[in-house]
């Protein structure tokens, strides 16, 4: 299951670094705070943080480190 967070993770970052969107991380950010339970969320930054092929910690440091 927290691979499928990873992913998932990974392809929000997609989202706002396609230049065709324009979704940005303040907009995935906060439509996964309005959306997600506080359990959904710790399973996605899970998900993220086993994920190795990055040193990412959460789905929040990937987005800001990603602008």
């Amino acid at each position: 299951m927290p691979l499928a967070f990873a992913e998932i993770g990974k392809a929000l970052l997609g989202l706002m670094l396609d230049k065709g969107q324009t979704a940005l991380a303040e907009h995935i950010t906060a439509a996964i705070d309005e959306n997600c339970s506080e359990d959904t969320k710790k399973l996605l930054d899970g998900g993220i943080k086993e994920d190795v092929s990055h040193a990412f910690g959460s789905l929040t440091e990937m987005l800001d480190k990603s602008k």
